[in-house]
């Protein structure tokens, strides 16, 4: 990051820019989080009649997912036509996950069908727009037929299929899929481990929930709000209460997610006091309590005078 902050400087004081100088601009913007400066660059490298290339495009349609609309992504689109690399796999993958990334699943779809080949990127595209929308058995049949077209799912994969399981609570998938992670000899690195601990909470099985938390390399915030939710779904109060008092005890920093898990947690069990003392300790962590947290806090309160 502090290298690419020269960049842009380095790039004004060239005296003949090319393809190749606005491209490498236009991907650090793109990698570095600033869409933004990537999407100005491009039609500015148009006026001077330079043609992009597919890293030039892949860039610009990454940068375009990151917006609030498919517009300007849709327009890049047409650029992929003119210039004729709309079926170039690293071009098709980009757009394709542009689409998917707004939920246009039949846009996203409609591309992969026409990539000339397909890599790892444009099936795990496709899987993770399925799993954001929540479309569970779509997610798991595109990872099946990843499988059976020979690629290797990557931790990014797994993550997106046990996100999918887990908006389904199908549980006996969830093992079949764990049970590939296994075989394949993958690590439960933090993302993969927390998404996997999370499908068995809310599948009904806070005992393996439990034994893959255990597992982790990295147990981080999102590992220990995974167990406090699945406690707290579950009816266990009393145990998300413990993991939660645990959680400080090892100076794990609790944000406002993990409140809001163990006030719901509290109020499923009608734990006025334990609730009231937790919504006072957001103020040691400076968390500004939201609108979830107050709903949450007046159902206990409403629980206790019924």
């Amino acid at each position: 990051m502090r290298l690419f902050g020269r960049c842009p400087q380095a790039f004004e004081e060239m005296p003949v820019k090319d393809m190749v100088t606005w491209t490498a601009l236009i991907t650090g913007y793109s990698q570095n989080d600033q869409s933004r400066n990537a999407l100005v660059l491009f039609p500015q490298m148009l006026r001077l009649g330079l043609k992009p290339n597919q890293f030039t495009l892949s860039s610009v349609l990454k940068a375009s997912g990151m917006g609030t609309s498919d517009k300007y992504g849709r327009q890049v689109h047409a650029f992929c036509f003119k210039y004729g690399y709309v079926w170039n796999v690293y071009v098709g993958s980009s757009l394709l996950d542009m689409y998917a990334r707004f939920g246009r699943m039949d846009d996203a779809w409609s591309v992969f069908d026409t990539l000339e080949s397909k890599n790892e990127v444009s099936w795990n595209a496709l899987i993770a727009g399925h799993a954001r929308k929540g479309e569970g058995e779509h997610a798991l049949k595109m990872f099946s037929g990843m499988l059976r077209k020979g690629f290797e799912p990557t931790h990014f994969t797994y993550s997106s299929v046990f996100t999918a399981l887990a908006s389904m609570g199908s549980l006996e998938q969830g093992k079949w899929v764990h049970a590939h992670v296994i075989k394949s000899g993958g690590k439960l690195v933090a993302y993969v481990g927390n998404t996997l601990l999370d499908m068995y909470a809310k599948s009904g099985s806070i005992n393996d929930a439990r034994k893959v938390f255990n597992r982790l390399e990295r147990r981080d915030v999102v590992s220990w709000n995974s167990m406090i939710t699945g406690y707290a779904q579950h009816g266990l109060g009393k145990e998300a209460v413990r993991w939660f008092a645990e959680m400080l005890r090892i100076r794990i920093v609790p944000n406002e997610i993990t409140f809001l898990c163990v006030l719901t947690a509290c109020s499923h069990a009608g734990l006025l006091d334990e609730g009231q003392k937790c919504f006072e300790l957001m103020k040691k962590y400076s968390i500004k309590p939201q609108e979830a947290h107050y709903v949450t806090m007046v159902d206990l309160l409403v629980e206790q005078v019924v």
